[in-house]
């Protein structure tokens, strides 16, 4: 005897939502807890005419019926039952889903939909036909639409939709969005499983973004291996973030992807450059402890210079580790460039050839020269600068002639400037300097030969306690600083007089704003009172906000 078809439907446990297969003559009964079949389908019939007599009506009901909300005991309700099914709270089904804002048009001559007449399993068949009449429409889709839809979805819930159906099988593989991660569908070896069977079903199907986040140690060789495969799938995005207690190879397949738009490699990565690297659409690289065995050459020149739309560059750790090859950073379309590299014990030469930069941010120790640097596009600079004895950070520093926004993010940085202050140039076009301060003199003793160089600033932010410093005494500040920010106020004697210095010696202000901290509220109303009281221009107003 031929075994009847089988197709799948959603249908409610009263707790949660499940998938049952069913017989596809079957309709379910809502007063059982399994499937049955109904051979005339006669109640569905029903359903489907009182859905076109009371259009709008039985809409309103659908939209607000909670089945969890009607019933928590199935065992109580019946089609007889005179009062109806009830809702949490008691009342009946007509007094809680009624849509008062459901516009009747001509069903309101129609005979009304009262508790008595409305059966618990036609309430749950309307349901259904409804989840049916959506399942069609999106089944009408193209699978590309489908596939795009679900690259929304957390992996493992767009693999929940594989039992749908038939064509919903392999669905999520296709998708173009692959983002694997161990936290969300388990680690060791099951994660490992997992990825393979997503990408053997893919086929051939293009993987546009594919990214691996594993928390768990798992075997490096199939890190590898994936890699390779998806780099068969044409694959654009590349991410990769592991943490594993052997290196992971770099595939010298990589460094010839014609079709990588941005690569991210974090943590744990050993990588052999070849002599022929061709990236031709390459964006965005990012490298994180990557090791370069590479030393008969500059590796990151090699790697810059077969990247000829290269846009944003990311360096952390001690992603180049040639001790006595020069740290050349030369790309004609490099626009963002981050480097934070705190650990390196050698000061060799580095040059920055980018012109079209325009934003920097850098944490390194000073080498002993910068042979050569060009940032004359430079907007925005981050620097976090670490000096030696033979550190010479003097071209760096005239190369930032051009910036608008300078941020100085260490005491280091403070006196590596002030130690190379003469090589400090005109920064016209400065427009936010932002300095980290401490208990050290150096931020003091720099800062106003910062603000003499600084025509055109309009915001100063002092990241760190004010200290009342005679260097800053010393010195007349005339540069139109309109806004002044304080991030770190105790409200001290000493910090209440350099205030009353910055209020008196900038007479552009027009807002100081201050981030206080104290212990009680009789504390802030202190602060806040000699704040307030401080002489300034009529024209500057002071804003007080307490951590």
């Amino acid at each position: 005897m031929e075994s009847a078809p089988v197709d799948y439907m959603l249908f409610p446990n009263f707790d949660d939502w499940t998938i049952h297969a069913r017989p596809a003559n079957a309709m379910y009964d809502f007063t059982k807890t399994s499937v049955v079949p109904v051979g005339d389908q006669k109640t569905l019939k029903e359903v489907e005419l009182l859905l076109k007599k009371h259009k709008q009506m039985v809409e309103g009901y659908a939209r607000r019926m909670k089945l969890k909300g009607i019933v928590r005991d199935t065992n109580s309700l019946s089609s007889s039952d005179e009062n109806g099914p009830k809702g949490d709270n008691g009342l009946d089904f007509d007094e809680k889903f009624c849509d008062d804002d459901v516009d009747m048009g001509e069903a309101t001559n129609a005979p009304p939909l009262s508790s008595s007449s409305v059966s618990f399993q036609m309430i749950a068949a309307v349901e259904i036909f409804e989840f049916g009449t959506r399942m069609d429409r999106i089944n009408g889709l193209s699978d590309d639409i489908i596939c795009h839809i679900l690259s929304f979805l957390p992996l493992k819930e767009a693999t929940s939709t594989s039992v749908l159906s038939m064509r919903w099988g392999y669905l999520f593989a296709f998708r173009p969005y692959l983002c694997l991660d161990d936290q969300e569908v388990g680690g060791g070896q099951s994660f490992i499983d997992f990825v393979d069977r997503v990408l053997a079903v893919s086929g051939n199907f293009p993987i546009r973004n594919f990214s691996i986040k594993c928390r768990m140690s798992i075997d490096t060789g199939h890190v590898t291996r994936w890699m390779i495969d998806v780099l068969k799938h044409g694959v654009s995005n590349l991410d990769i973030d592991i943490i594993a207690q052997d290196v992971v190879l770099v595939p010298l397949e990589i460094f010839t992807c014609k079709t990588l738009v941005e690569l991210k490699l974090a943590e744990g990565f050993d990588a052999m450059i070849p002599d022929h690297v061709s990236l031709p659409s390459l964006k965005t690289l990012f490298l994180d402890s990557i090791w370069f065995y590479n030393s008969h050459y500059c590796v990151l020149g090699n790697l810059l210079s077969a990247c000829p739309v290269l846009e944003e560059l990311t360096i952390c750790g001690d992603s180049w580790q040639n001790p006595k090859c020069c740290r050349n950073v030369s790309s004609l379309t490099l626009k963002k460039l981050t480097i934070m590299c705190t650990e390196r014990t050698d000061f060799w030469d580095m040059t920055f050839d980018t012109p079209s930069l325009a934003y920097l941010e850098y944490s390194d120790l000073v080498p002993r020269h910068y042979p050569f640097v060009n940032l004359e596009s430079l907007v925005e600079a981050k620097l976090d600068l670490y000096v030696h004895d033979v550190s010479n950070p003097t071209n760096l520093i005239k190369g930032l002639r051009n910036v608008e926004v300078l941020e100085l993010s260490s005491h280091y940085t403070s006196e590596t400037f002030y130690a190379f202050r003469e090589a400090i140039p005109v920064l016209s076009k400065l427009f936010r300097l932002s300095i980290t301060t401490d208990s050290r003199h150096y931020h003091w003793k720099l800062l106003p030969i910062l603000l003499e160089k600084s025509p055109n600033l309009d915001t100063l932010v002092i990241k760190g306690p004010l200290y009342d410093d005679r260097y800053v005494r010393e010195y007349g500040l005339s540069c139109p600083v309109k806004v002044l920010k304080i991030t770190e106020y105790g409200g001290t004697f000493e910090e209440l007089e350099q205030m009353k210095h910055f209020l008196e010696k900038l007479p552009c202000l027009e807002l100081v704003k201050v981030r206080a901290s104290a212990i009680n509220d009789k504390e802030k109303s202190r602060i806040t009172k000699y704040l307030l009281l401080v002489p300034r221009s009529s024209n500057c107003d002071i804003q007080i906000k307490f951590l």
